[in-house]
C-alpha cells in the first residue's frame, strides 16, 4: 500500500470518526452546533477531493438552515459516512445518495 493510499485511508478514518461521533451525539446537539461540525467536515472533504461527502454535507447544511428537525439529519450522517467510501466524484453519484436520503426521508 502506497503512501497516497495511506493518507487516503487515515482520512476516511477521520471522517468517519467525526460523522459517528455527531450521530452518536445528534440530540444533545444544538442545530448551530450540528451546522458548525458538518461544515468542518465539508471543508475537509471538499479540501481533499472528497466531493461526494462535501456534496452531502452541504445539503445538510442547507437543510438546516431552513429549520430541519435534528432528527432528520441522521440519513444525511449514513449517507456521508457511506460516501466517505465513495472514490468517484461524479455527480450522478451525489444524486444516488440524496435520492436515498429523500427515501428514507418521506418514502
Amino acid at each position: 500500500m502506497g503512501a497516497n493510499m495511506d493518507g487516503i485511508l487515515i482520512l476516511q478514518g477521520r471522517l468517519c470518526g467525526q460523522i459517528d461521533m455527531l450521530a452518536d451525539n445528534l440530540l444533545s446537539l444544538s442545530p448551530a452546533q450540528l451546522a458548525a461540525r458538518v461544515d468542518d467536515i465539508r471543508a475537509t472533504a471538499s479540501d481533499h477531493g472528497m466531493a461526494v461527502v462535501a456534496e452531502l454535507a452541504a445539503g445538510l447544511e442547507k437543510a438546516l438552515a431552513g429549520s430541519l428537525s435534528l432528527m432528520f439529519a441522521a440519513p444525511f450522517l449514513t449517507a456521508m459516512r457511506d460516501a466517505t467510501r465513495c472514490e468517484q466524484a461524479d455527480p450522478s453519484i451525489s444524486q444516488a445518495f440524496l435520492a436515498s436520503i429523500n427515501q428514507r426521508l418521506y418514502g
